[in-house]
């Protein structure tokens, strides 16, 4: 892998998000040239075409099987069973992901702001977390068929009482709402965190279900 992220970091500084490594583009962009999935473009557009160009001038890219070969000498790559793409938000160390991989889904995207928890899930799946969430934009994430995530639970402005997303801006939820607006995945599953249905006397459950529930935030 070291090879191929030396190929492409200079490359792939133009499409790093604030608050997030090179290398998570770089990850990013390798897991979807070999499962043939969406690439994070960040503000500007890029296709698999031109990665492998670049990959093909460093000498790292010969054909897919050899690529393909290449990589998995130091991570595990799915050959088969691609029955849906999901992203994986908040992950820590990647817990969720392992139920979502062993029913033969594939992870088009994740995001972690912990150091130790990116290094870990990293060392878990050969792929290096973006980092601040709330600086990339929804319509950069690749599509996706299931939202994971996990929260942390953040009281909401009781300022506007108006129970939808504009409810949820300041706060950590916001950014998967946002997505799940403009992405419209076919489900989401977010942790039931500690403490949520009591937290701020239960103002802040409702904002979310409202949230999520309500057809002129998230539905098509």
């Amino acid at each position: 892998m070291k090879e191929i992220e030396n190929a492409l970091m200079e490359y792939a500084k133009n499409y790093t998000p604030p608050g997030s490594a090179i290398k998570s583009v770089i990850h990013q962009w390798i897991h979807a040239i070999l499962y043939d999935k969406d690439l994070f473009a960040g503000h500007r557009k890029v296709t698999k075409n031109e990665i492998i160009k670049v990959l093909r001038k460093a000498g790292v890219y010969k054909n897919k099987d050899q690529f393909h070969k290449l990589v998995s000498n130091e991570i595990q790559i799915k050959s088969t069973g691609q029955d849906f793409t999901f992203i994986d938000l908040f992950a820590g160390i990647g817990g969720m992901r392992q139920g979502f991989q062993k029913a033969n889904g594939i992870c088009v995207f994740s995001s972690e702001f912990e150091k130790n928890a990116q290094e870990t899930y990293e060392k878990n799946y050969g792929e290096f977390p973006f980092g601040d969430i709330t600086k990339i934009s929804a319509k950069d994430i690749p599509n996706h068929d299931i939202l994971v995530a996990g929260f942390p639970c953040q009281p909401f402005s009781h300022a506007g009482l108006k129970l939808g997303i504009d409810d949820t801006r300041g706060t950590l939820f916001y950014n998967i709402a946002k997505i799940l607006k403009y992405k419209k995945p076919q489900f989401a599953l977010l942790e039931n965190v500690k403490g949520l249905v009591s937290h701020d006397n239960g103002y802040t459950l409702s904002v979310i279900l409202k949230t999520l529930t309500s057809s002129d935030q998230l539905l098509p």
